[in-house]
């Protein structure tokens, strides 16, 4: 209850404060003074709350995540399951050289919706389909590199999977 309250009143010093700025641009002074009041009564109360109720902003953010997962494509699966699964499969299968691998594509390879592979990816994982699979293929071209002193570094992106060398060095560069 608290932590709506607190979310509440932060959503009305928000909504003052963008006012307050509005004021500022038109020149009205009567507008201005009434939103710095509010403002004020705003910070005011979030402190009061606050001294009153200290937990209440992590409830909050555990309620919204808890609500958020709820609605989760993933709710009822082994998610850490998949997840393992999907990076076993991804190094066994070596899916990550295909250039024109996609979202979709991993997803049917994993049996999951895209959304759901997605949702997996950043929610869980935290990461992104490119970020996710570049990683994989950035670890296949640092064990290249030390193993075939032959290849070039342009043939060792390709071969990984990179379309280009500036893509290649881009993600080398971001892992790195």
């Amino acid at each position: 209850k608290s932590a709506w309250t607190i979310l509440a009143i932060s959503t009305a010093a928000t909504v003052a404060f963008a006012s307050g700025i509005f004021g500022v641009i038109l020149g009205d002074m009567k507008t201005i003074a009434y939103m710095d009041s509010l403002v004020s009564f705003t910070v005011i109360a979030v402190a009061v709350l606050d001294y009153r109720y200290p937990d209440a902003l992590v409830q909050f953010h555990e309620d919204t995540v808890k609500r958020r997962y709820a609605r989760s494509l993933l709710a009822g699966l082994d998610v850490e399951g998949l997840i393992a699964g999907m990076n076993e499969m991804m190094r066994k299968t070596s899916l990550y050289r295909d250039e024109a691998l996609s979202l979709e594509m991993l997803s049917q390879r994993v049996g999951l919706s895209a959304h759901q592979v997605s949702e997996m990816l950043n929610d869980r994982m935290g990461t992104n389909f490119s970020s996710y699979v570049n990683g994989f293929r950035i670890d296949a071209a640092k064990e290249m590199l030390a193993s075939r002193t032959e290849m070039t570094m342009l043939g060792i992106a390709m071969e990984v999977g990179f379309g280009n060398k500036t893509s290649f060095n881009e993600a080398f560069k971001r892992q790195a």
